[in-house]
């Protein structure tokens, strides 16, 4: 989240506080507009997220063998793994994977299918396409450009002596040029540019110049240089 609202406002870090404030505003307005657009185009009541995951789990579940008793609880043994105990009231697994995605896990998918129900209705509910559709169901709208907004002068307070009037921050040149860049913090990895590969020009090779070049000793280069000068010096 942090890397992505970093990349939202490079392009404006170092701009005025208003001026980022409304690049950030005219993201997010585009972004939920999209985001409501993409959701109705979808057919299933799941997220395609949530039914990637679902298919993929009913596709492993085909190899698990379920045991149950008369409760929730059910015993699901594959081959080559332990067994995994699954509660489908309580939506938990022992593999943890039904806990933490939402979606259930294989063996989730093996023992609901064994009792008959749909795996598709134990999804958690924050991955169906009603919940999507109402974490985008708000907008922005846009505004007019800040000369057209009407100057509003503040009310006369006891605990105010002197009228307020916001105006611009006091500009303090400093020394240098203005940094763009934002600090990297401690364990941040950073981004790596093109790498570009030196060639000698003397043994083709790549990794080297040719001032360093193995392969062409230092005293040709220097009996190479003086001739170059003396030639030179002739013309």
């Amino acid at each position: 989240m942090t890397e992505s609202f970093n990349k939202w406002v490079d392009e404006v870090r170092d701009k005025p506080v208003l001026t980022i404030l409304e690049h950030i505003r005219r993201q997010l307005m585009v972004r939920m507009l999209k985001k409501y657009q993409l959701g109705e185009t979808w057919q299933d009541h799941l997220t395609p997220y949530a039914r990637e995951r679902l298919n993929q789990s009913s596709n492993e579940a085909r190899r698990i063998k379920v045991f149950g008793g008369r409760g929730e609880l059910f015993e699901c043994c594959q081959a080559g793994y332990r067994n995994f105990l699954v509660h489908i009231i309580d939506g938990t697994c022992e593999c943890g994977m039904w806990q933490v995605s939402g979606v259930p896990c294989k063996h989730a998918v093996a023992a609901i299918l064994h009792k008959g129900g749909q795996p598709e209705n134990y999804v958690h509910h924050y991955l169906t396409k009603e919940s999507f559709m109402m974490t985008y169901m708000g907008t922005i709208n846009p505004i007019p450009d800040e000369c057209a907004w009407p100057e509003v002068e503040a009310e006369p307070s006891p605990d105010v002596v002197v009228p307020v009037k916001v105006g611009p921050p006091d500009i303090k040149a400093l020394v240098g040029r203005p940094k763009k860049k934002r600090t990297k913090e401690p364990g941040e990895t950073k981004l790596i540019g093109k790498r570009f590969t030196i060639k000698c020009s003397a043994c083709r090779c790549l990794g080297h110049n040719k001032r360093g070049c193995p392969n062409f000793p230092k005293t040709t280069r220097t009996i190479e240089g003086s001739n170059r000068t003396s030639s030179s010096a002739q013309v």
